[in-house]
């Protein structure tokens, strides 16, 4: 009889008494003989370390100091580890039943070991209510649609061969908000990426998560991130998270800030995106194509499904996104310096193989990020706009070159 692998979990925990809980049960319930369970708790002050002192005769190692974040807890979790197989459960998740054996059935009848496995998974809202499947079809894995299109592995429906992940390195701890999309890529980029359809865990999704709180700091790192992998300054998928912000943005405040007309210009960007999506092995929802038959396109590695970071590299396949990110300078440029890019001027750019440098995007990145950095900011921001015609009218002064006051050209104050 083989051997079942051991599998190593993390779970990092900080004032989240009211789910740790739940999340420790979702690991030791699943009865896996061959576990180890770190919780690495960040020094809560509610009675998190209650909870944990009433399991840790099932734990491996426990501890409750500070840290510098989220990936620095995980990071000391994977430095402790010494299973062939790692994961980390935030303390606010949990693992649905019966995962890790098929996770270790997987890993041993795999012909060659997996850099990583992820599968479907479920999102529910605070209370763990209304659970919904993650994927929309089969899980599948696509480097190229990954890098370009949207972040489409649920986090804890993840598992990671412990040697490849020392190779790649841990996560990187200057990142706040993407640093397990980061992870995916590299994993992804080197080696064999195994998919299940089996539902692994949940995700739950509510107001006060750092996903929900993140705003326009999270999809600037998330660009800045994706940038050290590909060519573009915004890709198709960090375009589409930007343009869903700003939706949000106008719905959380009922009309009130933006016109209708702005909205309707909204979707229109998010239709050309979602166009713009075919060009790079993604569906037009950004999820990953598995009907693709552009061999230039779709990457197939020489391990399972997961290309190289070179391969990915030398698709140039910017045409459609190219044209996109012209429309975008030009919706950011006042009507009068508005340029017409001719096809000529298309192709010479193509031709040249230029790094477009869309910078009047990274203007609107910052001044949203100074402007909407939280969201008692943008309350704030809102009364004031509302309350002080002139105030507005400065502000939209000094800002009429960059996207959030180009694009609601008619966000004036009612």
């Amino acid at each position: 009889m083989t051997e079942l692998p051991k599998i190593s979990i993390i779970t990092p925990s900080f004032n989240q008494a009211e789910f740790l809980e739940q999340t420790i049960q979702s690991v030791l319930d699943q009865n896996y003989p061959n576990l180890e369970y770190i919780i690495i708790d960040g020094g809560s002050t509610d009675n998190s370390v209650e909870i944990i002192k009433k399991y840790e005769n099932s734990l491996t190692f426990w501890c409750s100091e500070k840290d510098s974040g989220q990936s620095n807890a995980i990071n000391k979790g994977f430095s402790r580890a010494t299973g062939e197989i790692v994961a980390w459960m935030n303390s606010d998740d949990f693992y649905h039943p019966n995962v890790f054996q098929h996770i270790a059935e997987l890993w041993v009848n795999a012909e060659e070991k997996p850099g990583l496995i992820f599968g479907d998974g479920t999102r529910s809202n605070k209370e763990g209510n209304n659970l919904e499947n993650f994927w929309p079809r089969k899980p599948f894995f696509d480097l190229n649609a990954l890098i370009y299109g949207i972040d489409y592995i649920l986090q804890p429906t993840t598992f990671m061969n412990r040697e490849y992940l020392l190779e790649v390195g841990l996560l990187d701890e200057d990142l706040h908000y993407c640093m397990d999309y980061d992870l995916w890529i590299k994993l992804g980029s080197k080696y064999q990426v195994l998919t299940t359809e089996k539902v692994i865990a949940n995700s739950r999704e509510y107001e006060s998560t750092k996903t929900n709180t993140g705003g326009f700091n999270r999809i600037e790192e998330m660009r800045k991130m994706i940038k050290r992998y590909q060519p573009l300054e915004i890709t198709p998928g960090i375009a589409l998270s930007l343009m869903h912000t700003f939706r949000d943005f106008y719905q959380n405040q009922n009309g009130n800030f933006f016109t209708r007309d702005s909205l309707s210009s909204l979707e229109e960007l998010i239709t050309e995106i979602s166009v713009s999506f075919t060009a790079f092995s993604n569906e037009g929802d950004g999820w990953p194509s598995q009907t693709s038959t552009d061999e230039s396109i779709q990457l197939q590695a020489k391990k399972g499904m997961a290309g190289t970071l070179e391969d990915c590299n030398k698709v140039r396949t910017i045409s459609p996104m190219e044209k996109l990110l012209l429309k975008l300078k030009n919706l950011c440029l006042p009507e009068s310096e508005q340029p017409d890019f001719s096809k000529e001027q298309i192709e010479s750019n193509q031709k040249r193989k230029i790094e477009i440098r869309c910078e009047m995007i990274d203007k609107l990145i910052d001044e949203c990020i100074k402007l909407n950095n939280t969201c008692d900011d943008r309350l704030k921001l809102i009364k004031k706009l509302h309350s002080d015609h002139k105030h507005a009218a400065n502000i939209i002064e000094k800002t009429e070159n960059t996207l959030p006051f180009k694009i609601y050209r008619k966000f004036k104050p009612r």
